[in-house]
């Protein structure tokens, strides 16, 4: 048992509860939003959020772990109030997603480590709400030199704060994720590589789970990338090969993004979103329990595994 930081202060792993380890509240343009506070009404949002969140706590789920670092959208003050408002506990991150703009290309990379370390150790955004984890994220099938600089820092960080990392990769990177992230001293056992689910390539996943680093198969409902049934067969055929312990199961669901993805998912702009009727909609915290739980069981896998993935597991991660 150890303590872990949320948005509300420590939690000991004893009490995380059922956990989905790679979701947002939002990934909303920070710099856009704070311009112009009209671009998403913020009491509507946090309205919908927190009917969201006491939704898939009513179904059981405890603990999300954000994954949402500042580059991202990440409001942690926004992240707080739901927290508070319905009940979920909250794990937010530090780290960075990374785009073509490269502004932790721009100074040393010890001091952006720092900046990182602080949002660990202090505080995040002049709050004294510290991350509970490190995000990164590659965006190719394979990393380049940029890449490998950020997850060098990421490394550091790490080192410095003993903070577990989780990583959004793309295709096959994943590996070379863990190529850097050894070659700096990382325990590989301490990182979730994220996204794997999005490939049917089982051979390449158990080649990433005997390096002894988490399995991310953290994209269910995101059936455009990998339609479910794919998805659960992956997972099936993990677990038959031994690798179940090593499995995380999540959604990478948000109530809302702004950008193209939004006009895909949620059809629209927030003002034609939030006026519509969101009962029926898949794409949710809760298709871990309407359309993920089903599929398992087809497959023949128990309630045992199901908690090994959502409760078991995630607090193994966070006790290493």
């Amino acid at each position: 048992m150890v303590k872990i930081n949320t948005v509300l202060g420590k939690l000991s792993t004893e009490d995380l509860g059922m956990t989905l380890m790679h979701e947002h509240l939002g990934t909303v343009d920070a710099n856009v939003w704070k311009a112009f506070p009209d671009w998403l009404n913020r009491s509507e949002f946090i309205d919908y959020a927190v009917g969201q969140y006491k939704k898939v706590k009513d179904r059981g789920i405890d603990t999300i772990v954000d994954v949402t670092p500042l580059d991202l959208g990440r409001d942690i003050h926004m992240i707080k109030e739901v927290s508070e408002k319905s009940g979920v506990n909250v794990v937010a991150c530090t780290g960075i997603y990374g785009n073509s703009y490269g502004w932790h290309l721009y100074k040393d990379p010890d001091y952006i480590a720092s900046l990182f370390i602080r949002e660990a150790v202090i505080g995040i955004e002049g709050t004294d709400i510290k991350a509970g984890v490190i995000k990164c994220a590659t965006h190719e099938d394979h990393i380049n030199q940029d890449d490998e600089r950020m997850l060098k820092i990421i490394a550091k960080v790490h080192k410095e704060t003993g903070l577990p990392i989780i990583t959004h990769s793309i295709g096959h990177s994943g590996y070379e994720q863990q190529d850097v992230f050894e070659a700096e001293g990382v325990d590989l056992s301490r990182v979730v590589i994220g996204h794997l689910g999005d490939l049917d390539d089982v051979e390449y996943i158990v080649k990433v789970a005997e390096r002894g680093s988490y399995l991310g198969l953290d994209r269910f409902s995101i059936d455009t990338i990998q339609p479910l049934k794919v998805r659960a067969q992956v997972l099936k055929e993990l677990c038959d090969r031994g690798y179940r312990d090593q499995i995380i199961v999540s959604h990478d669901c948000m109530c809302f993004m702004d950008g193209r993805d939004s006009l895909n998912i949620f059809g629209g702009t927030w003002d034609d979103f939030y006026k519509e009727n969101h009962e029926d909609m898949e794409y949710q915290y809760t298709y871990v329990f309407d359309y993920i739980w089903p599929e398992l069981k087809r497959l023949g896998m128990t309630q045992a595994d199901f908690d090994q993935f959502l409760i078991r597991t995630p607090r193994t991660f966070f006790e290493r």
